[in-house]
């Protein structure tokens, strides 16, 4: 599900619990009408990840499935 207003922050406090591939779709702060998939995976570097928002033309283009199916990494939806 589309969590809707949920900032990277939030999403940080949701997800930073959850098993690694532990994923949610959020309305993209930065990219008004753009979505998001923000994910756990614990990494030297970081353990939360952000996608760059997709828009409606990204989608008129290739839909939200195809795309979600193409990210092997992104394995259980949030809450569980």
């Amino acid at each position: 599900a589309i969590l809707g207003f949920v900032n990277k922050q939030q999403a940080h406090d949701l997800l930073i619990n959850k098993p690694d591939g532990t994923f949610l779709l959020r309305f993209s702060d930065s990219e008004i009408g753009g979505i998001t998939i923000a994910w756990k995976f614990d990494s030297p570097d970081r353990n939360l990840w952000n996608l760059k928002p997709f828009t409606t033309r990204d989608f008129s283009i290739r839909s939200l499935a195809d795309r979600l199916g193409d990210l092997n990494y992104l394995i259980y939806v949030f809450p569980d």
